[in-house]
């Protein structure tokens, strides 16, 4: 059973992925998602975009060690404030470190008062990294489009998209370092990738990767 309470920024989805536990903090405005995963002895949070009071007692909830903290892309709103008060390492692809640094490239200064000029992460990634969250291995697929730097990260059946996938739609393609052509591309590699996936996007409800496959308009299109 899931855990929801309706008021947006306060809501926390808590359900068992196929390896990992998974809590889920939609916030108010854009339908951003900062997840929590844990494998039950240690934890990572995906895109931080939840005030930090909710990220916190998202980990509390899961009662294990926060290890990571990983950036799908480099937009990301409580980066800092989460960093600092847990020390946990910053993990984002290479391509997208410089983005944390410049508010205008990182699009804070688009939709919120004040700058966020974050310090580089402490792990670079690039495609094909694995990363170990106790028993459990995530790997990083790189697929720029919305950033030059954008990932998904895979954990047995879940696939953890950001900004590349959503429900009956993708990423926007009209920010720094964005790109169309490569969007489309990136796309064509998660249809291929072999079986269905449970997909937790950056932005708004779950789905699966089968069900976008024969109903998301823009991965009906690709050649």
């Amino acid at each position: 059973e899931a855990l929801y309470d309706k008021i947006f920024d306060k809501v926390i989805f808590t359900g068992k992925a196929e390896i990992m536990e998974v809590r889920r903090i939609p916030t108010y405005g854009m339908a951003s998602n900062c997840y929590v995963i844990s494998d039950g002895r240690e934890s990572a949070v995906i895109d931080p975009s939840a005030k930090l009071e909710y990220i916190t007692a998202a980990l509390a909830d899961a009662g294990t060690k926060l290890k990571y903290i990983l950036l799908t892309h480099g937009h990301t709103k409580s980066l800092t404030k989460l960093r600092e008060a847990t020390g946990a390492e910053v993990c984002v692809h290479a391509d997208d470190d410089e983005m944390l640094s410049d508010s205008d490239k990182n699009a804070y200064s688009l939709f919120n008062a004040g700058t966020q000029n974050a310090k580089s992460a402490d792990i670079l990634l690039h495609d094909g990294d694995r990363l170990k969250i106790g028993s459990a291995a995530v790997t990083v697929i790189h697929t720029p489009g919305h950033s030059k730097g954008s990932v998904c990260y895979q954990t047995g059946h879940d696939l953890f998209t950001g900004d590349t996938l959503f429900l009956d739609s993708v990423g926007r393609t009209d920010f720094y370092g964005s790109s169309a052509e490569a969007l489309s591309h990136s796309l064509k590699r998660l249809t291929d990738l072999p079986g269905d996936y449970t997909v937790y996007p950056g932005h708004g409800e779950s789905t699966s990767l089968e069900r976008e496959r024969q109903h998301n308009p823009y991965l009906k299109c690709i050649d």
